[in-house]
């Protein structure tokens, strides 16, 4: 049986030739494919096959929130593996409890219950299976504008082009989100770019018939399609929409969550609270596929006592557990480490927005980078383009001994340190889980 394939043992320690040999890319036509060794990675840098080093933007698919190899996170893994490297998802595990808690603890008050699924995309399969289940309504309704996965109802809600030669899923809608750089209404200011986006929405739900329609599913900032931040009082308008026809909302934080907007969630920054959301990305900024849906407890009560029909053989799988586990706790005590640094300061940064690019931003963060894209800058590049032997990066260091990189060869893993937390803190924030933990990258 199989086929010979002896001369791979002339090429076994080739990645690139093994590659082009044998791996099936996604997202590319593959005769011309042309991918860059990563040999590794430490913190913000990878290093690729031919010895140089990058400087990763974009935290490659804006999941690696807490920078490569962090060993907190590795000796969780490697813990975990030790104890216990797989069980089925009918099993109670401690790990995976542990994560769903941690998970949980980032939600707004009242979800409580987390469903684990192994990527962003079947999060969102799932939460979209759970709305239309409690609803017992088809229709899902979703921007032009988003990205939210390549399965095969989430790639139908994708609205940009991506969708297009994937779409075989029924009953998705599309309708246009405020976006005023290129305005579908007309529109001269923000305050009028959201206040005809949500009549142009609430105009799709009554000729659609809000009795067909289980959900509105929304990125909280949408991503790959052009990271459009939305107006202030958006998602507010869009909460007060679905709740007038009794439909659910449904909140896409796969990238945007886990500090990469600043707050555990982004829509902690829009002052409402969905019925579902989404995440995956962050949660262990990828050093185990993982992902889910924490639903709200309307929602997850609706299955009590009946069966959710939904499952995946690796759901809550114990190495992406350690590993949500650890990131979750690692990122915590570097956020009290922050707030611990910053006591004392007649004005401290945590007054300041995200959105105000503070003068003691030195240098780029990988946590701080929404990111567009999977592209990478070299470390070292001469103005012509030439690249730099290990030879000419010694003498550069040598002659910067104050340097970041002399004294620090491989930079902290996490730009964790960066979050701040929001606000004054002598006031208490009012809103539902606002005391857990509000984070803002500065």
């Amino acid at each position: 049986m199989g086929h010979d394939l002896s001369q791979d043992a002339e090429i076994w320690d080739d990645a690139y030739k093994l590659d082009r040999a044998h791996v099936f890319h996604s997202w590319h036509a593959q005769r011309n494919l042309d991918p860059t060794e990563v040999v590794t990675g430490h913190g913000v840098w990878l290093k690729y096959g031919d010895g140089r080093e990058m400087l990763d933007f974009t935290s490659q698919q804006v999941n690696v929130n807490i920078g490569y190899q962090h060993p907190k996170v590795i000796e969780g893994i490697k813990k975990q593996a030790e104890l216990l490297c797989t069980v089925g998802p009918d099993y109670a595990n401690l790990a995976r409890g542990r994560a769903a808690s941690l998970v949980a603890r980032r939600a707004p008050e009242g979800f409580d219950k987390v469903f684990f699924t192994n990527a962003g995309a079947d999060a969102n399969e799932n939460a979209m299976r759970a709305a239309r289940l409690f609803t017992g309504r088809d229709k899902i309704l979703s921007s032009y504008r988003c990205y939210h996965g390549n399965t095969g109802a989430a790639i139908s809600a994708t609205g940009d082009w991506r969708r297009k030669p994937n779409d075989y899923s029924r009953g998705h809608v599309h309708f246009f989100t405020p976006y005023l750089y290129r305005s579908e209404f007309s529109a001269t200011t923000q305050e009028e770019e959201c206040e005809r986006a949500l009549a142009h929405l609430e105009h799709v739900i009554q000729f659609e018939g809000p009795d067909t329609i289980a959900a509105v599913l929304l990125e909280s900032v949408p991503g790959t399609a052009g990271i459009i931040i939305p107006p202030k009082d958006y998602f507010k308008g869009v909460r007060e929409i679905t709740k007038k026809y009794s439909i659910l909302m449904i909140t896409d934080e796969v990238m945007a969550g886990f500090g990469r907007t600043g707050f555990w969630f982004a829509l902690d920054d829009y002052d409402y609270t969905p019925d579902i959301i989404s995440f995956a990305k962050g949660c262990n900024s990828g050093y185990v596929p993982a992902g889910g849906v924490i639903m709200s407890d309307p929602v997850a009560h609706r299955f009590d006592d009946i069966v959710f029909p939904g499952g995946l053989t690796y759901s809550g799988h114990p190495l992406a557990m350690g590993a949500i586990v650890a990131t979750q706790e690692a990122m915590e005590e570097e956020h009290r480490q922050r707030l611990h640094h910053r006591q004392g300061r007649a004005r401290p940064a945590a007054h300041r927005s995200v959105r105000q690019a503070p003068e003691d931003r030195r240098g780029s963060r990988q946590g701080r980078v929404l990111g567009r894209g999977n592209g990478c800058r070299p470390h070292h590049q001469g103005a012509a383009g030439r690249r730099h032997d290990e030879a000419d990066r010694g003498r550069r260091r040598q002659a910067r001994p104050d340097s970041r990189r002399a004294q620090q060869p491989h930079p902290r893993h996490s730009s964790l340190r960066h979050l701040r937390r929001r606000g004054d803190p002598g006031r208490r924030d009012p809103r539902p889980g606002a005391d857990r933990g509000r984070l803002l990258i500065g």
